[in-house]
């Protein structure tokens, strides 16, 4: 039952369209939002391409996960751990492509 709860409660924050608003209370946290969120969203919405990009594009978005780091860093406990993995986990892709590419 505990598990169960927890799934939905992560699928609520990672798939809610609406989660920033609901975490984010003061002013300061939504303009560090705004910050990382765009650039986070360009990033990451390109791992289903990511055999397509050429070594040198796969380093300049792993570049761009690491610089989205400490940014990610500074949000309340809930969004940067969930934010946090999903950065790890694209982060993790464009490096894979990239070792597969460079090893061929």
């Amino acid at each position: 039952m505990r598990k169960i709860a927890l799934t939905l409660f992560m699928g609520l924050l990672l798939f809610n369209p609406f989660h920033e608003k609901v975490l984010l209370l003061g002013a300061g946290n939504a303009y560090a939002l705004d910050d990382w969120k765009q650039e986070f969203d360009d990033v990451c919405s390109k791992t289903q391409d990511a055999m397509a990009f050429t070594s040198d594009e796969l380093r300049n978005f792993i570049q761009r996960c690491d610089a989205m780091k400490p940014l990610m860093e500074k949000l309340d406990e809930p969004q940067r751990t969930v934010n946090l993995r999903r950065l790890k986990m694209c982060r993790g892709l464009y490096s894979f492509v990239l070792e597969l590419k460079e090893n061929k």
